[in-house]
C-alpha cells in the first residue's frame, strides 16, 4: 500500500543470535538443514548441491576482516551464513514450506510496504487467538523471514519480491498501464482529486491515491448503484472471479446481453470506470487497494487452522528393514530379463503391474523403488537395433548397471534403507511412469518429515485426515498430492503399514542417527525352519542376504513376532526360468534349515521343475522349445500365446517373445528367455549369482535428516 522501505539485513539479525537460536533457525528450514550435511562436490561449487559448498564459495568473496566470526560456532562465519540464507535456493525452499496462515501474514506485511503492525494483522478475518497469532509471528521470525518490530513484523530482504497479493495492485505501474487515459481521469475525478493533463502524471497521481483510504472509498461510492452492487459481489469473492459464473461472456456479447439479465452491461460500465481489469481467459479482478478500502483487510477470509491431536501408532517389532530385500528381488528380475521402455522414456504401468504380480510386491512400492533406482542410475536405459532392412528399429530396455548395483548390494540393510530414503528426499517423483525432479515436492517431503519428527515419540496423525493437515501446513508444496506421500511413507517403511501416520522408533533413528538405528537391530540369524505344509518360519532378524534368497522362492505371509513365508510354486518356477536348478534351491534350504527339510518340500520343487519342462522362448518371430513334448502341448493350449506346433518339441508364435513369456507365466508355465546365452548371474548351486556382500559392520551411514542436536554439533565443528 505504501512505498517499500529498505529491508533489514539478515547478517544484522544473525549477529543477535546465540547458538541455541541459530540452531532453531536452521532446524526450522529442513531443506537448508539437509544441505548442511551434504558433501562438498567436485567442480562447480555454485550448483544447488550443498550448503558447505556455498559457504566455501562465500568465504572466497569476502576478505577475512569482514567475516565477523563468532566464537560459539567457529566452523561457520556469520557473513557466509547470511549469504546462504539470502540465496535464492534457501528463500524459495523457506517460502514453499510455509502454511497458508504464514503466507497470508507475510502478504499483509507486503501490502503495507514491507511491515505490518499488530492492529493491521488483527484486522484480518483470521479468527486466531492472541497467543496463536504470537506463535504464528514467532515462527516467521525463526525462519528468518521477518523480524519483530514493536508488536508487529518487518520483512527481511529477498522476501517481498517473491510474494503475490491476492489481487492486482494499483501501486504497480505495469498494471496501471492497462488503464486508458480516460479511466485514470475517471478514478481521480471520483476521488475528488485534480486531473493532470498527461497520462504519466495521471498514473503517478493514482499511485499516490493508494495511500488515501478515504479517497478510495469515494471512488467506490461514486459508482452507479448496479455497478456498485456488482463491485461488492467481487469484493465478497476476495480474489479474481470467473465472469462466466455471472453469466458474462466477453467473446459472445449478443448472447451475453440476452442471458446475463443486465449483468453484462453492468460489468462493462464497471470496467469502463477503471475499477476492474480482465484477461483473455474471462477472469476479472478489482484492485487490491480498493478491496482493502472496502473491507479494511487484505483477505476476504482465512482458512480454518487444522490441528490434530497426536494418536499412538502401531509400533512394529524392530527387525531387519525389508527395503533391501525388495531391491534385491527387483534387480534380480530386471537383470535376468530387461524391462521395456515406453517411447516417452518411462516405464509402462502394465510392466510395473507385471513386476508387482511376479514379485508379490504392491504396485505403489514397485513404482517408487523403480523411480529411485533410476534416479540413482542403478537401472539405466539401453537401446539396441532390432530387425533388418526397412523393418529395423531401435528398441529401448532398462538394464541393471552392474557397477552401481554392486555398490547398492554391498550395503548392509540399514545403509541400503537409508540410501533409499535419502534418494527419495532428494529425488523427485514418478509421474505418469516418467521420472522427473520437482523441487517443490522435494521441499515438501523434507517439511513433512520434520513435522513427523516434531510429534511425540510413538505418536502420529490420523491417516484419514493427514492429507488435509499436511496441505494446510505446507500448501505450496504438494497441491493435492498428500495422499500419495502417505503411500510413499508406508512403502519406505518409515511409518506403520496401517493406522495413524507417525514415524516408527527405528525410522526416527534412521533419519537422525543411522548408527543408532544399526545398533538397535538384533544380531542377524542365518537359520529358519521349513515345515511340511510348505511354510518357512524365521526370526525377524534373519540375515538380509539369506532373506533375499528365500524371497525368490517364497511369499511373505506374516511379519508379526516372526517371519512366516510360504513356498510359492509360481516364484519357484520364475527362479527356475533364470537358469537355477531345482537341486540348487533344495541345497539352499538344506544349508539354512535348522531341522531337516521335509520330503513334501523336495516333492514341491521337483514337481515345479518337471512342470516347467525346459521351456525356452527365443526371438525369431517367437520360437518356443521344450525338453518335454507334454509340457509343450500345455503351452500351445494357452490361447493368449498364439502358439502352433512345428515339431513335438518346437512351437512358434507371431507375438513378441515377451508377450509369449507373459502369457505362459500367467498359467504358471515359466519359460526362460533364450537366444542370448544363459541369463547373467544364472545360478547352478545355492550361492552363485548376484548377491549381497554385506560388510561385518554398518557402512555408508550419514545423517539423512538432521535434528537440532546434529546441527548443533555441526556448527560447533564436531564431526557428525
Amino acid at each position: 500500500m505504501s512505498s517499500q522501505k529498505p529491508t533489514p539485513s539478515r547478517l544484522a539479525v544473525l549477529r543477535t543470535l546465540d547458538l541455541d537460536r541459530l540452531v532453531a533457525c536452521i532446524s526450522a528450514q529442513p531443506t537448508v538443514a539437509a544441505m548442511l550435511f551434504k558433501p562438498v562436490p567436485a567442480g562447480n561449487r555454485r550448483g544447488e548441491v550443498s550448503l558447505q559448498a556455498e559457504l566455501e564459495f562465500a568465504r572466497t568473496q569476502h576478505p577475512p576482516a569482514e567475516a565477523a566470526t563468532s566464537p560459539p560456532f567457529p566452523q561457520f562465519d556469520l557473513l557466509s551464513l547470511a549469504t546462504i540464507f539470502d540465496g535464492g535456493q534457501a528463500v524459495t525452499a523457506n517460502l514453499a514450506g510455509l502454511s497458508d496462515h504464514q503466507v497470508r501474514a507475510l502478504d499483509v506485511a507486503h501490502f503495507f510496504g514491507g511491515s505490518a503492525t499488530r492492529a493491521q494483522l488483527d484486522a484480518e478475518p483470521h479468527g486466531l487467538a492472541a497467543a496463536a497469532m504470537d506463535e504464528l509471528l514467532d515462527s516467521l521470525v525463526v525462519r528468518l523471514l521477518v523480524q519483530r518490530v514493536g508488536d508487529g513484523i518487518e520483512l527481511l530482504g529477498g522476501i517481498a519480491e517473491r510474494l503475490q497479493l491476492p489481487l492486482p495492485s494499483l501501486a504497480s505501474s505495469a498494471r496501471l498501464d492497462l488503464l486508458t487515459h480516460e479511466q485514470l481521469a475517471g478514478i481521480l475525478r471520483s476521488a475528488e482529486q485534480p486531473v493532470p493533463a498527461k497520462k504519466v502524471e495521471r498514473t503517478q497521481a493514482v499511485v499516490q491515491l493508494c495511500n488515501d483510504v478515504s479517497a478510495l472509498r469515494k471512488v467506490v461510492s461514486a459508482l452507479r448503484p448496479a455497478s456498485r452492487a456488482l463491485f461488492m459481489r467481487f469484493v465478497d469473492h476476495g480474489g479474481p472471479v470467473q465472469l462466466s459464473e455471472y453469466g458474462i461472456d466477453l467473446w459472445s456479447r449478443s448472447y451475453s446481453r440476452m442471458t446475463s439479465g443486465g449483468a453484462y452491461e453492468t460489468y462493462i460500465d464497471l470496467r469502463n470506470s477503471g475499477l476492474v481489469i480482465d484477461d483473455q481467459g474471462g477472469r476479472a479482478a478489482i484492485w487490491m487497494e480498493l478491496f482493502h478500502a472496502a473491507t479494511n483487510s487484505v483477505f476476504a477470509r482465512w482458512p480454518v487452522a487444522i490441528e490434530l491431536s497426536p494418536e499412538p501408532i502401531r509400533e512394529v517389532i524392530i527387525s531387519q528393514p525389508t527395503a533391501a530385500t525388495a531391491i534385491d528381488a527387483l534387480l534380480r528380475v530386471i537383470e535376468a530379463e530387461p524391462i521395456p521402455a515406453l517411447k516417452t522414456g518411462g516405464i509402462g504401468i502394465s510392466t510395473i503391474r507385471g513386476l508387482a504380480k511376479r514379485l508379490s510386491i504392491p504396485v505403489g512400492r514397485i513404482t517408487l523403488l523403480l523411480g529411485l533406482l533410476r534416479a540413482a542410475h542403478v537401472v539405466v536405459p539401453k537401446s539396441e537395433l532390432v530387425g533388418t532392412g526397412r523393418r529395423a528399429e531401435y528398441v529401448v530396455h532398462f538394464h541393471v548397471d552392474q557397477k552401481q548395483a554392486a555398490v547398492m548390494l554391498s550395503l548392509d540393510s540399514v545403509s541400503a534403507w537409508g540410501k533409499i530414503v535419502d534418494a527419495w528426499l532428494d529425488g523427485g517423483e514418478l509421474v505418469g511412469a516418467v521420472w522427473h525432479a520437482e523441487y517443490e515436492v522435494k521441499i515438501g517431503r523434507r517439511e513433512i518429515i520434520a513435522d513427523l519428527l516434531s510429534l511425540p515419540v510413538g505418536s502420529g496423525v490420523d491417516a484419514d485426515r493427514f492429507a488435509r493437515w499436511a496441505a494446510f501446513r505446507h500448501q505450496v508444496c504438494f497441491g493435492n498430492r498428500f495422499d500419495d506421500i502417505v503411500d510413499e511413507l508406508r512403502s519406505l517403511e518409515l511409518v506403520p503399514a496401517q493406522g495413524p501416520v507417525g514415524l516408527t522408533s527405528l525410522a526416527r533413528s534412521l533419519l537422525t542417527d543411522p548408527a543408532a538405528a544399526a545398533a538397535a537391530l538384533p544380531a542377524p540369524v542365518s537359520t529358519f525352519v521349513v515345515q511340511p505344509d510348505h511354510t518357512v518360519i524365521a526370526d525377524g532378524s534373519l540375515d538380509v542376504a539369506i532373506r533375499a534368497e528365500l524371497e525368490r522362492m517364497a511369499t511373505l505371509v506374516s511379519s508379526g513376532g516372526a517371519l512366516v513365508y510360504r513356498l510359492d510354486v509360481k516364484r519357484i518356477a520364475n527362479e527356475l526360468s533364470t537358469g537355477t536348478t531345482g537341486s540348487a534351491l533344495v541345497a539352499f534350504l538344506t544349508e539354512h534349515a535348522s531341522v531337516p527339510v521335509p520330503h513334501a518340500v523336495h516333492t514341491l520343487i521337483a514337481d515345479a521343475e518337471r512342470q516347467r519342462g525346459g521351456l525356452t522362448v527365443t526371438a525369431a518371430a517367437t520360437v518356443l522349445t521344450a525338453d518335454n513334448p507334454v509340457v509343450l502341448a500345455h503351452a500351445v493350449a494357452v490361447k493368449a500365446a498364439k502358439l502352433r506346433f512345428v515339431t513335438p518339441t518346437v512351437a512358434v508364435s507371431d507375438l513378441k517373445p515377451a508377450a509369449v513369456a507373459n502369457a505362459l507365466r500367467a498359467k504358471q508355465l515359466a519359460p526362460s528367455m533364450g537366444g542370448a546365452g544363459p541369463p547373467h548371474g544364472a545360478r547352478t548351486d545355492a550361492v552363485a549369482g548376484p548377491k549381497r556382500t554385506v560388510p561385518p559392520s554398518p557402512t555408508a551411514l550419514t545423517v539423512v535428516h538432521p535434528d537440532a542436536e546434529a546441527i548443533r554439533r555441526k556448527l560447533q565443528g564436531a564431526r557428525g
